[in-house]
């Protein structure tokens, strides 16, 4: 109900039938703990005080308010008088749930003489990809009507082709071992096809994984997903009104540069390798962010007592204790050895973004 006819309600008793039991008692309470039904409180307060009465109704009984789904459109369409229906109208891919139903059903239908479909503008129905159009318009492209001929003289001139009542068809072969027939597209249907699979009101304006699915296990044609790309990203309504649901990156924060040597290192392990004649397999390097001095180690293991030893011994008893040691979250430097080590002589240590090698130059 808009702002614009409320004041029609403003002297009468209103009863309302519902069937959505949650909400029979929401016009007698003001505080409820959701954000939208609040809106439609605030939006319609001077209403609220003429509800007198909310009824809960069963859904599958509720059809006043949802005339399209609840009642019988079989019956609904025996009634109407449509002029000028077609004898064999078009029919969109559209189902209503009574039409399921009623197809499902083994009962005879009680109106023979029903309409399929009611007519709507020919900018909306689909178009013709009948076997009997693709058959005339391969027989009327010259390069697929050569190939055509040879499939007919040599069937093994194209293993991957066939000719059946003088149809070109596409092999595709399957997992399971078995071959599956798709129409071949003539290049002057491409485009129609596209955008019947994804322009058309009843497409729903794929993207391009969805589109292929839907195409490729009916028709085939060259670079057929080059072509399914090419074709939605020109697509000017998805251009227009699509969002984008994924996050967008975050603003580039590069570390500053360290103001001298022995501020900023980075350690990572290299390996595992093939052991050498002392049994190592890793090497551990660490490497000064300014002055780019390496210290490398080899070491047959890379467990987090090792990689203890090292730093202390190759790096802080000779150099001196870091201000900040950078390294990734392996379990040989993300532990509590390391942790108490750090705590101990008295350096940051941090640890890299994960996934992301590149936080640890």
């Amino acid at each position: 109900m808009n702002k614009t006819n409320t004041h029609a309600t403003n002297w009468i008793r209103i009863i309302i039938e519902i069937d959505h039991r949650p909400l029979q008692n929401f016009h007698k309470n003001y505080k409820l703990n959701n954000k939208r039904i609040n809106m439609w409180l605030i939006k319609y307060q001077d209403l609220l005080p003429n509800i007198q009465l909310i009824n809960y109704k069963k859904g599958k009984t509720n059809g006043d308010a949802d005339t399209m789904s609840r009642p019988d459109l079989a019956h609904i369409l025996a009634t109407l008088m449509i002029p000028n229906l077609s004898s064999s109208p078009p029919q969109l891919n559209v189902t209503t749930r009574s039409m399921t139903k009623a197809t499902a059903s083994t009962s005879t239908a009680t109106c023979p003489t029903l309409p399929v479909a009611i007519p709507h503008p020919t900018s909306s129905l689909p178009p013709d990809f009948s076997v009997d159009r693709i058959k005339r318009t391969q027989h009327s492209d010259p390069t697929l009507y050569e190939t055509i001929q040879q499939i007919l003289v040599d069937p093994s001139s194209h293993p991957t082709l066939i000719v059946k009542d003088k149809i070109l068809y596409k092999i595709l072969s399957t997992r399971r071992n078995t071959n599956h027939k798709l129409l071949y597209v003539p290049p002057v249907l491409v485009t129609e096809i596209l955008e019947a699979y994804h322009d058309h009101p009843t497409a729903g304006h794929f993207g391009t994984r969805r589109t292929y699915q839907k195409l490729k296990t009916r028709y085939f044609w060259p670079k057929m997903k080059s072509s399914i790309d090419n074709h939605i990203a020109s697509c000017t309504k998805c251009s227009k009104f699509n969002i984008r649901r994924t996050k967008t990156p975050g603003k580039l924060l590069p570390i500053e540069p360290p103001q001298g040597v022995m501020e900023i290192l980075g350690m990572d392990y290299w390996g595992p390798t093939t052991p050498t004649t002392n049994g190592n397999r890793y090497v551990l390097v660490i490497t000064d962010y300014l002055s780019k001095f390496v210290i490398a180690k080899a070491t047959p293991t890379n467990t987090a007592q090792t990689t203890a030893q090292i730093l202390v011994d190759e790096l802080i008893f000779r150099y001196g204790v870091p201000h900040r040691l950078i390294t990734d979250n392996g379990v040989h430097f993300n532990n509590d050895l390391l942790k108490a080590l750090a705590a101990k002589i008295g350096f940051h240590h941090i640890k890299s973004t994960p996934y992301h090698p590149q936080t640890n130059g």
